[in-house]
């Protein structure tokens, strides 16, 4: 907005961050073409499993990390796979993956991956003993570049 005298008054970023969209690991994906368009679901979004299907659309989505955007009433409007970064290496708070950082930001959720489950933990407890896989919202977002979720598994000996 501009005031009366022609100044920046305010200025309304829409999603400048990546921080208002929901992010959750998609458990199982399983989307039909073929007579009926359908789509179904299985998400764990900070340690919880829910379903979601759908009819006459399907959401593009493979198993992995996603994206999900809501709308104002509470239905998915927008859904997207996150990039699974390649030889991630935890430091401090930020992740490294080539030469770009990604920051482990206050929202970002932490899972072990063991026994065919997945079990939410923290930064801390993975530090040590475990590969991790590491998931961005790479997804363009100006001021984005951050680390959603990060899944550890066991090192074999």
């Amino acid at each position: 907005q501009v005031n009366a005298k022609g100044e920046l008054s305010h200025l309304i970023l829409r999603d400048a961050t990546g921080d208002a969209s929901t992010y959750g690991l998609v458990l199982t994906a399983s989307e039909s073409k073929q007579d009926v368009i359908s789509g179904s679901y299985r998400f764990l979004i900070n340690g919880v499993e829910s379903n979601y299907a759908t009819n006459d659309s399907i959401l593009h989505l493979s198993t992995g990390a996603a994206r999900l955007t809501y709308d104002s009433d509470g239905k998915l409007s927008q859904a997207a796979n996150l990039t699974r970064l390649s030889s991630p290496k935890l430091n401090g708070q930020s992740v490294y993956a080539g030469d770009k950082r990604y920051a482990v930001v206050e929202s970002t959720q932490f899972y072990i991956h063991r026994d065919g489950g997945y079990f939410e933990t923290t930064l801390d407890s993975i530090r040590d003993g475990y590969e991790i896989d590491v998931y961005a919202d790479n997804l363009g977002y100006p001021a984005g570049m951050s680390a959603r979720i990060i899944v550890a598994t066991a090192k074999s000996d």
